[in-house]
């Protein structure tokens, strides 16, 4: 099952052609295309990320014979590339040149081959960037949130100025901490989009002055007069350089974010619906959300609806702008636990706090039990603020789960009025998951505006 929460490319301009450039040569990590991560090597995860992006034909360029085998096992298309060319470029080129001479792919992009965790998008973005008028090649930069960055010389920045279009062209890249002055600093992302003949003729250029000054190979470009388009995007996606990158990457592919704490009911529906899988406490809707756009997260899962509260009324208009896809759902019986303090007696308990809907799921035990009703942001978070009160007159409604992470008693179990309490889920993701026509049952929602 999979519903669309963004608009499709259709047919593109240019054909283009996804080349991700790999070798098998690395200091930090060698060996690092075959390295697994989640049950797959990763450069077959980078091109199925480049696949999920739909924007054409993806190709791996590979300068060892077993990058290109496991590539193909993954029924994958990989061309063998001469092992000693100086560069991503050249070998990007030389794939190009071998699997279409003719020449239909009129736009290329150059997608690294150690990006496993890159959101899809990101890819459509340099294409989009690549076909406004006079630009040569596009690239992507994000803005620098962390100060560390701006005068780390190991992050490289793109020295421009956006408008409202988040779109501009590139006037330097530098290592230095550059433009000098108050505002924004970009952090360049080494993805590049190229018009074919803007590539051929890049990598037909020796190296210049400032390339080698600088030991970036795009002010190759700029040196040579060649106009760069850098769209501007929310976040960096992770390189896998080290061993630590690579735990992080993996760590990430099986990690699914839920809105609440730990011990929430959405933390037991991920436990349930993907038991292999990490779950990742947010704060709020939207930082799920960014979870999963940025890489950090692999699923979300979103609570949309309940049988007895209805719909969950602040996440529904972030659905549509978020950019992902709802790709299954999960249906949770809703059960209810009266939690406290070890040792603690029902007859210890003076109020009783909880979310304002799991609270009024429980009228009849409170009134039974003659608690002081106290509302609190979430039935986890009750659990844990019971826990580090370490007063015995104070319980908590919230999940077995909950118990067992805080250290807590269930005092009374299952306290909810209604059996039938049930909390609908939908799980979200940056690819689609689109189900075959026998693939069994399938649900197709329309979304529509109401005038």
């Amino acid at each position: 099952m999979a519903e669309r929460a963004k608009t499709g490319a259709g047919d593109m301009a240019g054909h283009p052609l996804v080349v991700i450039p790999a070798r098998m040569a690395s200091t930090r990590l060698p060996g690092k295309p075959l390295a697994d991560i989640c049950g797959a090597p990763m450069i077959v995860q980078v091109w199925r990320r480049a696949i999920e992006a739909g924007t054409g034909r993806v190709v791996v360029a590979a300068a060892e014979a077993e990058i290109a085998d496991a590539v193909r096992a993954a029924g994958g298309e990989a061309i063998l590339t001469d092992p000693d060319l100086p560069s991503g470029s050249d070998r990007v080129w030389a794939a190009v040149c071998e699997v279409d001479p003719e020449g239909r792919h009129t736009v290329i992009l150059n997608v690294q081959g150690d990006l496993p965790t890159l959101d899809p998008a990101l890819i459509r973005r340099a294409y989009e960037a690549l076909i406004r008028p006079g630009a040569d090649i596009s690239t992507l930069a994000a803005e620098i949130s962390d100060a560390e960055e701006r005068v780390n010389p190991n992050v490289v920045k793109v020295v421009t100025s956006f408008g409202e279009s988040r779109l501009a062209r590139a006037l330097y890249f530098t290592r230095a901490t550059a433009p000098w002055g108050p505002g924004p600093l970009y952090h360049h992302i080494g993805l590049y989009g190229y018009r074919r003949e803007a590539l051929a003729r890049f990598v037909a250029l020796p190296p210049s002055p400032l390339e080698q000054r600088e030991k970036l190979e795009q002010l190759r470009a700029l040196e040579a007069g060649m106009a760069i388009e850098v769209a501007l995007v929310d976040t960096v996606p992770l390189g896998v350089d080290t061993p630590a990158d690579l735990e992080k990457a993996r760590t990430a592919l099986k990690m699914i974010a839920f809105q609440g704490e730990a011990g929430a009911n959405s933390h037991i529906a991920c436990r349930e619906a993907f038991p292999d899988m990490v779950a990742l406490p947010c704060d709020t809707f939207e930082d799920v959300f960014a979870a999963v756009q940025e890489g950090r997260a692999r699923l979300a899962m979103i609570a949309i609806e309940n049988s007895l509260a209805g719909r969950v009324a602040d996440v529904h208009h972030l659905i549509p702008g978020t950019g992902l896809y709802i790709v299954s759902e999960h249906f949770l019986p809703v059960r209810h636990q009266l939690l406290g303090l070890k040792g603690t007696k029902i007859e210890d308990i003076k109020s009783v706090h909880s979310h304002v809907h799991a609270l009024g799921q429980c009228r009849r035990a409170i009134r039974e039990l003659g608690l002081k009703a106290v509302v609190a942001a979430d039935t986890a978070g009750a659990a844990r603020q019971i826990a580090e009160a370490g007063d015995k007159s104070q319980a908590a409604i919230a999940t077995a789960l909950a118990a067992d992470i805080y250290g807590l008693d269930i005092l009374r179990a299952n306290v909810e009025d209604a059996a039938h309490n049930t909390t609908r889920f939908i799980i979200m993701a940056k690819e689609p998951d689109d189900a075959g026509p026998d693939e069994g049952p399938v649900i197709t929602s329309f979304i529509f505006r109401v005038r």
